[in-house]
């Protein structure tokens, strides 16, 4: 499997040439008003207050089905604005692979305080350069790695994926002095297979005179002799206590160990841990990180008498359809209880304890549901310019911990099934108006049901989902599941890990899901493993299936919105680029290469009809010379060159709208065509470039046209002017001028 994902092997292909780009395109900004408002917003776009109905419509070609499914997440819904992990959490998922910077190791390590097994493991990675890790999910393991590693070395510390093979660490380049991790790895192989690769990876980290730390979940069964698995478990909180508080405070200590009462991972202790050493009050630290939270949940699980049938239902409901309106959630809340009453019915009382008739009373069931002592609020919120109300837990973070709670409680064959049940319902409706709008909150109580019972989530849920005979809808919401799992550091490998099964599983319906998934926010989160694995459904896809290119194109629209990390796309199809386009080379992979780097030059900003390329060039200029060979590729390819113009004047527009300085970029730009084309190219794409501006650009005599057309000429004079130069010194050297023409 590992050799399948890197494995540049040659295969006989069809024709040369990739197929001509769609005529379909954003309308231009000249066909529209103009938007003053956006200047100086730095490629930043608008963002709807609520669903956007037009968007929620069911797409109909595999296109839109695609830009939907981001759309949709990152859009008017904005999941990550959700609470994932410690409060406040929004905006992009963490990123959790590559150079460790300085500022995250050292806070890290702040007032680290060693397990018990901490020096077996130092001994182990100073005789061997390789430990692993072994222990439960939060007992610290990251942290001890990273501690470990600074034990050994001064050098950089490099994150790898949690999804790389034993084989893959055992063939990898190391770096002399550097320090590398692989945080969450899953096990797999036979014992035999594990032990002769763990071998090899020993060898190759060593003879790199490099460093290695592995932590696992898994208990490893034969540990051999070739690299040391440590049992981690993490210190006792007393321990934690007196280290950052000193032996001085027995009295505080023992109030923070009675306020956390139960199980923590080390990421909540540490940071509780660094605010009460500030003298921050404990109940402050506790309600900042959540964890007053819990205890508020679980004394409204055991309040006095057990909990009311519609009362647990409630919470249930609400903890998968958060954020919803009061019609929606009751009428889905009462498709809950129907279902539930189905397997359980509710008991009727004896005819002699019935309670006295009261034809004239109603149930008060929504006051009862908000009552002050509940778990459940209303929230105002602006839809459209107007102000409504949604249903919601008062506090964000009482979702998790009642799904936790549920999960402890209740039993599978009538409450969870039931549960089940319901949410297939609703998912299977789709767009319908039952299922409008649901996904992304459904997604998001999955994603912390996974937290205490992933296997749940797989079984009753992505793994139905991802099946054939699912609709479209069921796909959009295992994608989202994984998605919302990003955002919890300890979940987000396992979130990787599902999608590799479903890159490998040989599925064409999986394989769709897993394009997606690495378009979105998996790929942020792990955008080096992202950007491979989609050259590999490139290529398993052949030229036929676009959907691949496009997400490569998406992920690279994701990446170039906030981050320097879209030029790991750039630079891994400049790579297949150079495999791939020379003559003789394989023509499937060239044609494949071609129309994928055709997809990102010409992708669309994420939300927006701005050019990706443009926006990124724009924020790190040093890599206009990167950008200007990709595009040197699609230029000199005929099918794609006139696309790829009309994008280039729409992104020379965008620039100007957005840049206080354009020319200094525009002018960089060119001397890097100059240098990236071959000089063949220079006068035809000068006259190429002439000839689409004039057809593609409206030249009224006034008004915001006219504006954006003498823009436009300005910066194409500006881009050219390196190719017109490179032109006229090589017709001087060659003793010919432009009067002798």
């Amino acid at each position: 499997m590992a050799e399948a994902a890197t494995n540049d092997s040659e295969a006989g292909g069809p024709d040369e040439h990739p197929p001509e780009p769609s005529e379909t395109r954003d309308p231009r900004p000249d066909e529209a008003p103009d938007r003053d408002e956006l200047h100086g917003t730095d490629f930043e776009e608008t963002k709807s207050d609520a669903v956007n109905s037009e968007a929620r419509r069911e797409p109909t070609d595999e296109r839109e089905k695609v830009q939907q499914v981001n759309f949709n997440f990152h859009g008017p819904v904005d999941a990550s604005s959700g609470h994932f992990g410690v409060v406040g959490v929004g905006g992009a998922p963490p990123k959790l692979i590559g150079k460790l910077s300085d500022t995250e190791v050292g806070a890290a390590l702040r007032n680290y305080v060693p397990p018990r097994r901490y020096d077996d493991a130092l001994s182990a990675l100073a005789t061997d350069h390789a430990v692993v890790l072994e222990g439960r999910r939060g007992s610290g393991k990251r942290a001890g790695a990273m501690s470990l590693l600074r034990e050994v070395t001064d050098g950089p510390l490099v994150r790898l994926s949690p999804a790389a093979a034993v084989e893959e660490l055992a063939q990898r380049v190391y770096e002399a002095g550097f320090g590398y991790l692989v945080i969450d790895r899953k096990d797999a192989g036979s014992a035999a297979d594990t032990e002769f690769s763990w071998h090899a990876v020993r060898n190759r980290v060593r003879d790199s005179r490099a460093w290695l730390v592995v932590t696992t979940t898994d208990n490893c069964v034969d540990e051999g002799d070739s690299v040391v698995h440590v049992s981690w478990v993490q210190p006792e909180l007393r321990e934690l206590l007196t280290a950052w508080l000193g032996g001085e405070q027995p009295d505080r200590i023992a109030a923070i160990e009675q306020a956390l009462a139960g199980e923590h991972t080390m990421t909540d202790l540490a940071a509780i841990g660094r605010r009460v050493a500030e003298d921050d009050d404990i109940t402050t630290a506790l309600k900042e990180f959540g964890l007053a939270s819990r205890a508020q949940v679980r004394r409204w699980f055991d309040g006095e008498g057990d909990r009311t049938r519609r009362q647990l239902l409630e919470v249930t409901a609400m903890a998968f359809l958060g954020g919803c309106n009061e019609r929606s959630f009751e009428s889905l809340l009462a498709r809950l209880e129907e279902m539930l009453a189905d397997r359980v019915p509710v008991p009727s009382p004896p005819e002699e304890e019935a309670p006295p008739r009261a034809d004239d009373v109603l149930p008060q069931r929504r006051h009862a549901m908000l009552a002050e002592s509940g778990l459940l609020g209303v929230e105002q919120v602006m839809v459209h310019g107007v102000t409504g109300q949604v249903l919601d837990f008062r506090v964000g973070t009482y979702r998790r911990h009642v799904l936790a709670e549920l999960w402890r409680r209740m039993d599978v064959t009538t409450f969870w099934d039931t549960v089940r049940e319901w949410l297939h319902e609703i998912v299977g409706a789709g767009y319908s108006a039952v299922g409008l709008g649901h996904s992304e909150s459904i997604a998001a109580g999955l994603a912390e049901l996974a937290r205490v019972a992933f296997d749940e989530v797989w079984t009753s849920y992505l793994k139905p989902w991802s099946e054939p005979t699912q609709s479209w809808a069921g796909a959009t919401t295992a994608i989202y599941t994984l998605w919302s799992m990003c955002y919890d550091e300890d979940m987000a490998p396992v979130a990787l890990r599902t999608a590799e099964r479903w890159v490998y599983s040989g599925d064409s319906r999986k394989r769709w899901m897993a394009t997606v998934a690495f378009s979105g926010a998996l790929g942020s989160t792990y955008p080096i493993v992202a950007t491979n694995r989609l050259w590999y459904l490139i290529r398993q896809s052949g030229q036929g299936d676009r959907t691949a290119r496009w997400a490569m194109a998406d992920l690279f629209a994701l990446l170039a919105k906030s981050t320097e990390d879209a030029g790991i796309v750039l630079r891994v199809l400049e790579t297949r680029w150079k495999t791939h386009g020379a003559v003789g080379g394989n023509t499937q992979l060239r044609t494949l290469a071609i129309a994928t780097i055709n997809e990102v030059v010409t992708a669309p900003g994420a939300g927006s009809g701005r050019s990706s390329l443009f926006r990124y060039v724009h924020a790190f200029p040093d890599k206009i010379p990167l950008a200007a060979r990709l595009w040197a590729v699609v230029l000199c390819h005929r099918p794609c060159r006139r696309r790829v113009l009309e994008c280039l004047l729409d992104g020379l527009y965008d620039l100007h709208r957005v840049s206080s300085q354009p020319q200094s970029v525009v002018r960089d730009l060119g001397a890097a065509f100059a240098e990236a084309l071959p000089p063949d190219e220079h006068a035809p794409l000068i006259h190429d470039l002439a000839a689409v501006q004039a057809r593609h650009i409206r030249r009224p005599a006034v008004g915001p046209a006219a504006d954006r057309a003498r823009v436009i000429d300005a910066l194409v004079q500006i881009l050219l002017s390196p190719l017109t130069s490179a032109i006229l010194k090589r017709e001087k050297a060659d003793g010919t001028g432009v009067s002798d023409r």
